[in-house]
């Protein structure tokens, strides 16, 4: 403070900076008269100059606009008295969920007040409860409350859509559902609503003259009364709705009877809880497949001495959620069965989700302002059960289940149980959490999920800045890997991104150069804008003459070199040698050679061939002769790897596996608490296990604190990740055999949310088939439940366009495209038949995938074309006529089909297979392993429909009798033309609604190599929705993928650039900064950088620009920034630092050292704190005449309404020890310059 209030009077005698000298005016000059030759050469800028200048300006004023927010709700003096009554209506509304410094009414005090007004009169009660409203405290909306209170997800969206516009009235919203939470029900909130449709109890709740909240009294599944093992129910207040209009409200009620209705329904009131079905109504209640036998005793208690007090019934659940496989006419009356409600949707066949109200959500509902923030839903028993599963002693969790069975909801939520636990017992270190998986857009989406459940957290405990730490932004763990000192939990990574970190934290010779780190990391983010700047920046010290850089060789490179690897005409495959390679020569734990005092020699890494000859048959199933053909092409990989400078991924498992012995061996590590450490990690969970090796498995596992800790989910019959094989059968081996860990236990999913069983059971018929021929390469389930029953899939053989159009459409067509609605898509399996299909049958490209794009996605109606007629396998798909009915009596009896509620197999022997027969040979066919699990994830994308056809009946027909005789499929024959109208149509209308919400998923998804397709995807789906400006601005993100394509390709970076090349890159990037988004000012900053050196301190100021919009839209309490806003103060300051480097004239030098200082300040971390203290030391005698400079460290003494400064404030009080280097140099510097 002494050296701020010392340096004040010094800033302002500056305060109109120093006299400049003949030297700067000499130097303006020069930099002036070379400016203006190369304004000369590049007349084309003349075209954009005044229209980038105009755009940042409107830019900048936005921000000042941002900045200012908080002043908007003061009224002017031209408003009315009704204007300002509101205003100052909304202001005091708004201080009811913050912390303000008048009193509010407690949960205890409101039910006081409720208390007094049972004498009042209804008119008295409407003033009173109106009254009550204005004072509530809703920071602790569920304390003491009777009621849980969830909503649907129409009610969610009705708050996403209004929380900006209307505040004040979602808050009214809050407080009438905190009065109903106490279950004293005065009649001017709860109003019967007797609709002759529905014996639903429906109450509408009155808001104001005109608008209506409509809830439910329901039974839903309760996780506050339940625990591990002890499931129950309750009622619940379901809100439905909020009607905004009362006129409307009729047509509201309707939908949502309409929705409640598309459920079975089965209730009592009081002590006669009835089976009760409402009749024909509930049709589709009916249809469900699930519901849970509750028992009908009355758990719960009337409070006494208040009569006015309705309580909610608790139930408790006999038996667990069980397939409905009576007939509803013949179901016991004694029995009491609760349906959860169905999606009203006739073509969503899965269940509706609930979100229950708290203070956590309730913060979040009235105070973010990202409209794509969504609530945690309510997971449902089974759940709830293995996210709390508990066990004596502790053990770690295999959970297994198919495609859509609700693996990753649960591993998230446990991720989140346990990261609350811990909070909530210790406020010191976080636990070290740490998630995994190979898929980079899983990543991101379970990174998204659980920072959307810590910032709901982080809303309630606001006050408390350790916490407040703990939740911004979980992305920034990523972009802080860099710093050691800033590691941050929990961890959300790729094992690629995983291995790079434990290269640079293990002790030992690392694996890779730091160039070769930063290369990796540039290969992942390539199509990151902030990757593409940092990439740009560093690209005269990224290779020089000399560097030795190794590329990774993956299974693309090696099919590449497949002929110098084979060397001669063999039956193996590419992909079959690859994954002997990958998991067994050089991925299995033996393979570590952890105890081989050798290990280090290069010629005793990995399996020797005596060693792969005798790894037994379980394992890899090749006979002896194919061992030794495999090994000696293992030999040839390896000398073409050195040779050609490649590295693969097992190569740095084995380094790192010999660095964590040395690790170990310091045993203070591991009780270590030490925050800069992200060793040992604490607890692991791991999604799509099945991708990984047993050597990458245990080199996590020894890396935990707890081996008995760790949750590991996956579905080995998705394993089409070329080189993989795994079964979580093997995955005991590690725990038990290897480290003395205990027995994880191995739980299961069947119940799946995505699909009907019309595509669950044609996908169980190809898991029989794998399982049959190939047992060893997959773990047994049960088949899977599916929620409801739907279309069978349509099989079809064609012969031209035409035949597809008439099967398709029912209807002879003139038109010669397929028009596609928002949910569809065509799957092929290769890029050759992609290319070719978009000319042979008139289809977009954009709406054609392969198997491999298509994963992870979802879709209406999935046209699987050719998969028979172009799989590798070609005839051999003969031999699945070896197996009988028999066999698949045998697999049901096995796996335990009555276990997993799912009907008897089913099999026509009136149908004989009358394809060719071929005996069936493990070491011949083992390319079908890989083409049935292709398949099955070509199948599992659909949720309605599945069209199958294909060109080549000779191929095609054993697998088609195959369905046809497990009655899986209905076969359309081209000349039972009566038939073909009855085919649903693929070529269907959508809504602008569907069109939209298409366009906006495949925008989100549109990363990594697939980026561009889901861009074009996402483009037509806004024109087909009408929305212009989306499409206009997604085709601006389009041709600037291009353009930065065509920069990667044709010239390097740092090369000068054609006048040409500079005109597009100017155009791009003012059609960018014209397209008036935010998110576009960083790749417009990013083309004017490429564009040359006279436009990079114009491409800084862009980029500060974008991270300061960024930053003033946000939450005034989440002072940290995020990730993108870190890397771009980061890469603008760096940009800053090296034009100081250029510059001769001391004043343009001060200058931009200042800029660099400013956003290494606001990046918010530690590395850019650093790079300040670096610059102030070593640049004292040229900053000392800077004012700005110094006010803007002095101002650090105060803190900034929506400026990134506000953290730097906040830290440099309440985090000494962070901000310590910081303060020295700062101190250091007032100093000097005293």
């Amino acid at each position: 403070k002494r050296m701020v209030a010392n340096n004040s009077n010094k800033s302002a005698a500056m305060k109109n900076g120093p006299t400049k000298s003949v030297p700067d005016l000499k130097e303006e000059k020069v930099a002036a008269v070379k400016e203006k030759v190369v304004k000369k050469k590049d007349n084309f800028k003349s075209k954009f100059e005044s229209r980038i200048v105009h755009a940042l300006e409107l830019y900048r004023k936005k921000l000042e606009k941002l900045k200012n927010r908080e002043g908007e709700t003061v009224p002017s003096k031209g408003q009315n008295s009704d204007e300002n009554q509101k205003v100052e209506d909304e202001q005091e509304l708004r201080t009811n969920v913050s912390h303000g410094s008048k009193k509010r009414l407690s949960s205890s005090e409101v039910v006081a007040q409720m208390i007094k007004y049972d004498t009042l009169s209804e008119e008295e009660q409407k003033v009173a409860y109106n009254d009550m409203e204005t004072n509530m405290d809703l920071s602790d909306f569920n304390l003491e409350s009777e009621w849980t209170i969830e909503m649907t997800e129409e009610a969610h969206k009705w708050f996403r859509k209004h929380k900006k516009r209307r505040n004040d009235y979602c808050q009214r919203v809050i407080c009438r559902l905190k009065i109903l939470g106490t279950g004293r029900w005065p009649y001017v909130l709860c109003k019967p609503l007797n609709h002759k449709k529905s014996k639903a109890r429906l109450y509408e709740s009155k808001i104001d003259s005109g608008n209506r909240i409509i809830w439910e009294v329901a039974i839903s599944f309760s996780p506050r009364r339940s625990s591990a093992g002890n499931p129950f129910f309750e009622q619940v207040i379901r809100v439905w709705d909020i009607v905004d209009d009362h006129d409307k409200l009729t047509g509201r009620i309707d939908l949502a009877v309409d929705r409640i209705e598309r459920r079975e329904q089965i209730e009592r009131s009081n002590n006669d809880l009835v089976v009760d079905r409402i009749e024909q109504s509930l049709l589709r209640g009916e249809k469900s497949a699930i519901y849970s036998e509750l028992d009908g005793n009355d758990t719960s208690s009337q409070i006494s001495g208040h009569s006015n007090i309705t309580v909610p019934k608790v139930f408790a659940m006999k038996q667990n959620t069980k397939s409905n496989s009576s007939k509803p006419e013949i179901l016991e009356k004694t029995q009491n069965k609760h349906y959860p409600p169905a999606n009203p949707n006739p073509l969503r066949y899965t269940l509706l989700k609930f979100y229950h109200l708290n203070s956590d959500a309730v913060k979040m509902l009235l105070e973010s302002n990202d409209e794509s923030i969504e609530l945690p839903f309510t997971p449902g028993p089974k759940e709830h059960e293995i996210i709390h599963h508990k066990s004596n002693p502790q053990r770690s969790i295999l959970l297994m289940g198919r495609s859509g069975t609700g693996k990753t909801t649960c591993l998230v939520f446990r991720m989140w149980s346990q990261y609350m636990a811990y909070i909530e017992k210790s406020r010191g270190r976080q636990p070290r959490q740490l998630f995994l998986t190979k898929n980079n857009i899983l990543r991101d989406e379970v990174e998204r999920s659980f920072g959307n459940m810590g910032l709901a957290y982080r809303k309630r405990v606001d006050t408390d800045l350790s916490l407040d730490d703990e939740f911004n932004d979980l992305a920034s763990s990523r972009s802080a890997q860099d710093d050691e000192t800033e590691s941050k939990f929990p961890l959300f990574l790729t094992s690629s991104e995983w291995l790079d970190v434990l290269d640079r934290e293990l002790p030992g010779k690392s694996f890779f150069t730091q160039k070769e780190l930063k290369k990796r990391s540039h290969s992942r983010n390539d199509d990151t804008t902030a990757r593409r700047i940092e990439a740009a920046i560093s690209k005269a010290n990224d290779v020089q003459v000399g560097d030795y850089i190794r590329s990774e060789m993956n299974y693309r490179t090696f099919r590449s070199h497949w002929q110098k690897v084979s060397r001669a005409k063999t039956e193996l495959d590419p992909a079959m040698v690859w994954r002997e390679i990958y998991t067994y020569i050089k991925g299995s734990v033996s393979a570590l050679k952890l105890d081989d005092p050798d290990r280090d020699d290069p010629t005793n890494r990995f399996l020797s061939l005596e060693e792969y000859l005798m790894l037994p048959r379980k394992q890899s199933r090749l006979n002896t002769e194919q061992r030794h053909t495999v090994y000696a092409m293992y030999e040839t990989y390896e000398k073409i790897k050195k040779e050609k400078n490649y590295y693969d991924s097992m190569d740095v498992v084995y380094n790192l596996a010999g660095r964590v012995t040395q690790f170990l061996k310091k045993a203070t590590n591991l009780n270590s608490n030490d925050n800069e450490s992200l060793l040992p990690i604490d607890s692991l969970f791991i999604d799509e296990v099945q991708d990984f090796t047993m050597a990458e498995l245990y080199l996590l596992t020894k890396l935990s604190r707890d081996p008995n800790n760790l949750m590991l989910a996956g579905d080995t019959a998705q394993s089409i990740t070329e080189g993989v094989a795994f079964r979580f059968t093997d995955v005991r081996q590690i725990f038990y055999e290897l480290f003395g860990g205990i027995e994880p236990d191995l739980l299961q999913l069947t119940h799946n949310y995505r699909s009907h069983s019309g595509i669950l059971r044609m996908a169980a018929c190809v898991v029989e088939l794998l399982y049959f021929f190939f047992s060893d390469s997959l773990d047994r389930l049960p088949p899977d439940l599916g929620m409801f029953p739907g279309p069978k899939p349509i099989i079809m053989e064609i012969e031209s366009p035409k035949e597809l159009f008439l099967m398709l459409d029912g209807s002879e067509r003139e038109k010669t495209r397929i028009e596609f609605g928002a949910h569809q898509v065509i799957i092929v399996r290769n890029d050759k038949v992609k290319q070719s299909l978009a000319d042979e049958f008139g289809v977009d490209k954009d709406w054609i995938m392969t198997v491999q794009e298509s994963k992870g996605l979802e879709f209406d109606d999935v046209l699987i074309y050719n998969f028979f007629t172009e799989s590798e396998a070609g005839d051999m798909w003969r031999v699945v006529s070896n197996y009988t009915e028999k066999d698949v009596a045998e697999y049901y009896s096995q796996v335990s089909s009555e276990s997993s509620e799912v009907e008897k197999f089913e099999w026509d022997s009136l149908m004989s297979n009358t394809a060719r027969h071929l005996d069936f040979s493990y070491e011949q066919h083992k390319i079908l392993e890989t083409e049935l699990k292709i398949l099955y994830t070509a199948i599992t994308r659909a949720r309605v429909n599945i069209f199958m056809t294909e060109t080549d009946s000779d191929l095609s027909s054993p697998m088609f009798k195959y369905f046809k005789q497990r009655c899986v499929a209905d076969e359309v024959v081209k000349e039972n033309k009566e038939g073909v109208s009855n085919i649903p149509v693929f070529g269907k209308m959508s809504t602008p609604e569907d069109w939209k919400e298409r366009g906006e998923y495949y925008l989100r998804d549109a990363r990594g190599e697939n980026k561009l397709q889901r861009l074009r995807l996402a483009a037509k789906c806004f024109g087909r929705a009408g929305e212009t400006k989306r499409q206009d601005n997604t085709l601006v993100l389009i041709d600037h993928e291009e353009e930065q394509e065509q920069e990667t390709s044709t010239t390097k970076q740092g090369t000068h650039k054609s006048p040409e090349q500079r005109e597009r890159l100017y155009g791009m990037a003012t059609r960018l900064l014209e397209a008036d988004d935010i998110a576009f000012l960083d790749k417009a900053g990013l083309c004017l950088y490429q564009s040359g050196d006279i436009e990079k301190g114009r491409s800084a100021s862009i980029l500060e620009l974008h991270a300061r919009l960024s930053y003033a839209k946000r939450d005034k309490e989440n002072l940290i920034p995020d990730t993108i806003e870190q890397e771009n103060f980061n890469s603008a300051a760096k940009i800053y630092e090296d034009l100081s480097d250029q510059e001769s004239s001391d004043k343009l030098r001060r200058q931009h050292l200042f800029d660099a200082v400013r956003n290494y300040l606001c990046s918010g971390t530690m590395k850019g704190w650093k790079k300040v203290g670096e610059i102030l030391d070593s640049n004292v005698m040229l900053l000392k005449d800077s004012t700005d400079l110094r006010q803007l460290l002095s101002s650090l003494a105060e803190p900034h309404a929506h400026d990134p400064i506000s953290y730097v404030h906040q830290q440099l009080i309440k985090s000494p020890a962070k901000t310590q280097l910081l303060r020295i140099s700062i101190t250091n510097f007032f100093q000097s310059v005293s």
